[in-house]
């Protein structure tokens, strides 16, 4: 339960400048038809498997215990190792907001682990960016860099990968990073956000992506359509909704990517995905969204990351919703889903597990 009331702390200090701002609570009583989740305390789930388990990194305070967990199966128990996510404050982010957001992990090709995570930006109100560290254990802590990855244009921070900021004087926000090898590719997807209008309130939120380098993927290296490796956008969305959590696999000869689609505290806020047989192409933007559906009934299914699974020749998905009912706050049930992919190509949830 403590972590639980940090989680909300740190959701609440940055409602401007995160999809946090959610609409009211639709229920004002419990839920008591809705799954059951796998473990809850456990927000924007970022995984990865060592060989012998899994490491999973959750939204929390950098500084403080309780964001990396790991177990035997995805479906748990996860216990914490008991180490905070950083070191020690990055010189960009904030001194007094401590919050990292949706952190995730990848392992560089000399075996040491690389961290990514969206931090408050110091002086900069609730404006986040993303952050990387470093570490040879995936339990924690990491030694982070002194550089953002991705930030945007006269943060101050010199970012590896500088973006427009959009919105004129309104709150912009860089977050939501999700590393993936594909093929000898390693890859970063993320999102920035601001809000284009108060009444009524809309948002504008694009998904991006950068290739990083395998040998320290605290770096971007040049791709096909950026030089200088900056990166490209694979949706540009504006509406009363808000797009996020960019999650990219492979499967066959085609390219998917998850998305989160909604308000973040609302039991309809839910992964989508669009198919591309490209990777880099400005063609993204023009795809077709499609809702996954989930075999049972769950108060959200968003912040889902897809992840091929164990045995080997298997897919899963982690994703969020509300243990019981909606709250203005993020969900932190956690849920995993067998995930298969039909005859054309297409992803489903077979089931849940646990």
């Amino acid at each position: 339960m403590r972590f639980r009331r940090l989680l909300a702390l740190a959701a609440g200090a940055a409602l401007v400048g995160s999809s946090v701002l959610a609409a009211p609570a639709a229920h004002a009583t419990p839920r008591t038809d809705i799954r059951k989740p796998v473990a809850t305390g456990h927000a924007n789930p970022g995984l990865i498997h060592t060989g012998k388990h899994w490491v999973m990194l959750t939204t929390g305070k950098w500084s403080e215990r309780g964001t990396i967990s790991t177990a035997s199966a995805l479906a748990g128990k996860w216990k914490s190792t008991g180490k905070p996510l950083l070191a020690k404050r990055p010189g960009w982010m904030s001194k007094t907001d401590r919050s990292v957001w949706a952190p995730s992990i990848t392992r560089a090709t000399d075996g040491r682990y690389v961290v990514f995570y969206a931090g408050v930006v110091a002086g900069r109100g609730d404006q986040r960016c993303i952050g990387t560290g470093h570490g040879a254990s995936p339990y924690g802590n990491f030694t982070p860099s002194d550089q953002p990855i991705a930030c945007w244009k006269g943060s101050g921070t010199k970012p590896a990968d500088t973006i427009p900021k959009l919105g004129g004087k309104r709150a912009f926000s860089v977050i939501d990073a999700t590393p993936v090898k594909i093929g000898n590719e390693l890859l970063l997807t993320y999102k920035t956000q601001h809000r284009t209008s108060d009444r009524p309130v809309r948002w504008r939120t694009i998904q991006r992506m950068v290739r990083l380098n395998p040998d320290n993927p605290e770096k971007i290296v040049a791709n096909p359509v950026r030089a200088n490796g900056g990166s490209i956008i694979l949706a540009d969305v504006t509406g009363g909704g808000i797009e996020e959590n960019p999650s990219l696999v492979k499967h066959g000869n085609r390219y998917t990517l998850f998305t989160s689609w909604g308000l973040y505290g609302t039991c309809d806020y839910h992964t989508r995905y669009r198919q591309n047989a490209k990777l880099w192409t400005d063609s993204w933007q023009k795809k077709s969204t499609t809702r996954l559906a989930v075999p049972a009934k769950t108060c959200g299914s968003g912040n889902a990351q897809v992840v091929k699974g164990v045995p080997k020749d298997s897919w899963r998905i982690a994703f969020n919703g509300h243990p019981d009912k909606e709250t203005k706050y993020g969900p932190d049930g956690l849920y995993i889903g067998a995930l298969v992919w039909t005859k054309d190509g297409k992803p489903r949830i077979h089931s849940l597990l646990g």
